[in-house]
């Protein structure tokens, strides 16, 4: 395409050019205007055609599968001259044109590499540079193997060779398939071009199948029909010959598997020199020595002639192995040595077997054990665990057979044990107590533990060996030591431990003690004599000398931890007090010492403070306090009235007691206090609790009376009529005379009453009353018995008797008395309410009564009441019945009965003659045999007393 562009370009110029040169001299100048626009016409169109167009860009090979790929691309810059695409694939003949930016390729062979192109082209057929790009297809599914051949080199297999399938993709391996049908085919994977299929049937037709696998799976299968040659025999099979006794050897063979021969040979060398011939499958050569090899050979006879042989060889059994003799164990420092001498026997010994187990004697019993095959008559065991016992058994073998053990033991030297490890350093008082863990190597029996100090040789205390830990006395206190431990054995002392340090401690005292004395107490304290020196304890004692007290004293100790800084105790001291401190240290005497006076501080409340009053002075007498804590400089006595006047007092000197107040009117309370003063603090002490004065009116006289149920009436007089009172504080308790009652009470009464009743208070009780004029506590009293009244019923009254004439009554005590019980009053009355008689019981403690001279087969009504001052109480009634009479004569018992029997005969004769006439007539006489039945019921009734 090229080549004819630019040849038809040529021929274009060409004539261009000698067009006028030959037609100039003929036309005319209309000619040469018309030649001039068509050669300018061919200029432009040989201008235009000789531009190629621009090649396609950014071309992408996208591979879609094993023979599929996808190239994209885009277009020029430049799409003037642009007509279509030319795609094509490079070394092959394979191209196409298109004219989108994208193109298919199909049926490309799998893992190949193809160079793709793609050309841009003009519409006169000019072609730009070609755009490339290479790709290389995925792995397809393999093709099936080629040359897939079988032969059968015997009658029982199958060797089948292939060549690799036409296809670039790697194989990995391939599946090979056989069997009589396509149904059931058995497999196996190989990786080579050959395979001997086995374990086939002689002339048998068989199928074979061969396929490559490779990354995507198994491929298509390669398929022959194959037959497998005839049998003509072979060798026995799976033939084994076995000593079964020191003198015989036992062949024994299975047939060949296809064609059986017709009888067997058996030779063996050098046990037989003749042949046997066995119709069998096993044959036993006897007569043979202990340990006797035999190559023996068993031969297939075939009637053609044919012959197949195997062999083996076998072995007569030896004699029972002897252990070795005289086995010994010698023992050195750094190895034990066992040795033994052959046992005697008839066939060549093999090697010894060394068994041998260790066991420590020391720490746990640690055990070890080894084995080792030796032709030697001795073994040695080099560096032996020390201080165990080793254990040999050493066994004769023959053919590789081993006989029983000949056993003999040693026991290694001790060894110098390691170092302990050191648990713990403790310093107590004047000694260090250290303690250990046994070494990891005991290496022997440990005899005793010795404690080194500051890396000494000799050990300065030693314990016994199962002893874990030791108190190393006569240590200089408060300086750090080095305290080791080391063990010794049957082979001597071993190392020692790691060093550890420690300052022993003791009860040093301190060089001073200091007391400081302030208003809440006295502080003491001192300093350590070492602050790496702890002390077992700091015993901190006191006796406090009260200076304002004759007999008090204040004293106490405590006991105190040991710290490294200052130590400091704070002494909850009483004021005013010289305080006397020692400080000893542990169980020591010996004490440092320090003293301090706390000062004054505010006295405690002025004791026995009272109050006395006459007219409108109030004389204030007290003592001094309990707690004067210092010097008493003098007393202040405050007051203040119930209209708020409020005064102070101040005494002289320390030695008065008592002062006078005086006040402006009657009718007001005063509350009185005492406070001391000490000489060195200026605020005053506690006040006293105060204590009231009652400079008010009282009552002079005072009348109580009771004359009406539940009410005490009082009226009283005053003591001064001019002196104004507030009001009247009426109290009163009462106590009943005839229960556990008991109660209390209170009502305020008027200023200008001089009278007032207590009501609501309960029946025959002693009632006491004080009253009070406004807050006074002094009081005038009174009492009076409130009167009695009448009592509430009798309980559970019930006849609990009766007879023709009488019956008995019983009851309970009222619930309510409300006086003394003077006794009862029984009333009855007939049951028409006719009173028939009354009677007065005057035990109260006698609460039954039998009332007589009544009617037999009678009811009446009894009135049951409790009788005190007052008089009756409110009645309980209850309905008795006498009984009936009954017949008294006992000798008419058999008339009664005949009478009761013949009765009933004939009640029952009247009973049937009636329900006949009933029947014959239609009706009843039930006025008849109720009168009669009421006959015979009434002459029983007596005595049954219904």
């Amino acid at each position: 395409m090229p080549s004819f562009s630019n040849g038809v370009i040529f021929l274009l110029i060409l004539l261009v050019v000698t067009l006028p040169l030959y037609c100039s001299a003929t036309l005319d100048a209309e000619e040469r205007q018309k030649e001039e626009q068509v050669r300018k016409e061919a200029i432009d169109y040989v201008s235009k055609a000789d531009m190629a167009p621009e090649p396609p860009q950014n071309l992408v090979v996208d591979v879609q599968s094993d023979s599929v790929v996808l190239l994209t691309w885009t277009k020029p810059s430049d799409t003037a001259d642009l007509d279509h695409y030319l795609v094509y694939v490079e070394g092959e003949d394979m191209e196409d044109s298109t004219s989108t930016t994208f193109y298919v390729w199909e049926d490309l062979e799998a893992c190949r590499n193809y160079t793709f192109g793609v050309r841009s082209v003009s519409a006169v057929g000019d072609m730009s540079d070609p755009e490339l790009g290479d790709g290389r297809t995925d792995v397809g599914r393999s093709p099936q193997p080629q040359n897939l051949q079988g032969e059968s080199e015997s009658s029982t297999s199958m060797t089948l060779t292939w060549d690799k399938p036409d296809t670039l993709c790697d194989v990995e391996s391939y599946l090979v398939k056989w069997g009589l049908d396509e149904a059931d085919l058995e497999k196996t994977q190989v990786t080579n071009t050959s395979y001997t299929v086995p374990n086939l049937l002689p002339n048998t037709s068989y199928i074979f199948k061969v396929s490559a696998i490779n990354s995507v799976g198994e491929g298509d299968a390669a398929t022959i029909h194959e037959t497998t040659a005839e049998d003509d025999g072979g060798p026995p099979e799976d033939l084994v010959a076995v000593g079964v006794s020191t003198s015989a050897i036992n062949v024994s063979w299975s047939p060949p598997p296809y064609k059986l021969p017709e009888y067997y040979k058996v030779k063996g060398l050098p046990c037989m020199y003749l042949e046997t011939n066995v119709f069998g499958l096993s044959y036993l050569i006897t007569k043979l020595d202990p340990c006797q090899d035999c190559e023996i050979s068993v031969t297939s006879v075939y009637d053609n002639g044919i012959e197949y042989t195997a062999t083996a060889v076998g072995e007569t059994l030896a004699s029972d192995i002897p252990p070795p003799k005289s086995c010994s164990v010698e023992v050195q420092d750094d190895y034990l040595t066992v040795s033994w001498v052959a046992p005697d026997s008839d066939c060549a010994l093999g090697k010894y077997n060394v068994l041998w187990t260790s066991t420590k004697l020391w720490g746990d019993g640690e055990e070890d054990s080894g084995s080792v095959n030796t032709s030697a008559t001795q073994y040695s065991i080099t560096y032996p665990a020390p201080y165990s016992k080793y254990s040999f058994d050493i066994s004769a073998s023959i053919d590789g057979v081993f006989g029983s053990p000949a056993s003999c033991s040693g026991t290694s030297h001790e060894a110098l044990p390691g170092p302990p490890v050191i648990l713990s350093v403790v310093s107590e008082q004047g000694a260090a107590v250290v303690t250990w863990e046994t070494p990891a190597e005991e290496n022997g029996v440990i005899k005793n533990y010795g404690i080194t100090v500051d890396g000494g040789t000799d050990p300065v205390t030693q314990v016994a060996g199962d002893e874990h830990s030791a108190r190393v006395e006569g240590l200089e206190p408060c300086v750090s030591v080095g305290l080791a431990v080391k063990a010794l054995n049957g082979a001597g002392w071993g190392p020692s431990s790691k060093v550890e340090y420690v300052t022993v401690v003791d009860d040093v005292l301190p060089e001073e003690v200091d007391c400081d004395a302030h208003d809440l107490g006295v502080e003491v304290c001192w300093l350590p004599y070492s602050d790496s020196c702890p002390v077992s304890r700091y015993n901190l004692k006191w006796e406090g000398d009260v200076l304002w007290s004759d007999d008090l004293v204040d004293s106490d100790s405590t006991t105190m931890e040991w710290t490294a800084d200052e130590i400091c105790y704070s002494i909850s001291a009483l004021p005013y007090t010289k305080y006397s401190v020692e400080l000893t240290v542990g169980s020591g005497v010996e004490a440092v010492n320090c003293s301090a006076v706390t000062p004054m501080a505010a006295p405690g409340p002025s004791t026995e403070v009272n109050v006395a009053t006459e007219g409108l002075v109030i004389t204030v007498t007290w003592s001094e306090p309990e707690k004067k804590n210092g010097i008493i400089d003098f007393y202040q006595v405050k007051w203040e009235d119930s209209t708020g006047g409020i005064g102070s007092l101040t005494t002289e000197d320390n030695s008065t007691f008592f002062s006078e107040i005086q006040v402006a009117s009657c009718g007001v309370t005063v509350d009185v206090t005492v406070m001391a003063k000490v000489v060195d603090v200026a605020e005053l002490g506690d006040a006293s609790p105060p204590v009231t004065a009652y400079l008010v009116n009282s009552v002079k006289t005072l009348n109580c009376e009771s004359s009406e149920p539940g009410q005490v009436s009082l009226s009283w007089t005053l003591e001064d009529a001019e002196c104004p009172v507030g009001f009247y504080n009426l109290t009163w308790t009462y106590d009943s005379l005839w229960s556990d009652d008991a109660g209390d009470g209170w009502e305020n009464v008027g200023k200008d009453d001089i009278s007032a009743t207590v009501t609501s208070l309960p029946a025959y009780s002693n009632v006491f009353l004080q009253i009070h004029v406004d807050n006074n506590l002094e009081y005038t009293d009174c009492s009076a018995t409130t009167p009695e009244e009448a009592s509430s019923k009798p309980t559970s009254v019930e006849q609990i008797a009766n007879s023709t004439s009488s019956v008995t009554v019983a009851w309970g005590l009222p619930l309510s008395i409300r006086g003394t019980l003077n006794g009862w009053r029984l009333r009855w009355k007939a049951m028409n309410g006719d009173v028939i008689d009354e009677v007065t019981v005057t035990n109260p403690e006698e609460m039954t009564y039998e009332i007589t001279e009544l009617s037999s087969s009678s009811s009446y009504v009894v009135y049951v009441m409790a009788l005190n001052g007052a008089g009756e109480g409110d009645p309980e009634k209850i309905n008795v019945t006498t009984a009936y009479i009954s017949d008294p004569s006992p000798s008419n018992t058999g008339l009664i009965i005949g009478l009761s029997v013949g009765g009933g005969i004939l009640l029952i004769l009247l009973l049937f003659g009636g329900f006949i006439l009933y029947k014959k007539n239609g009706s009843s006489k039930p006025i008849i045999l109720g009168y009669v039945i009421h006959i015979i019921g009434h002459s029983t009734s007596e005595r049954r007393s219904l």
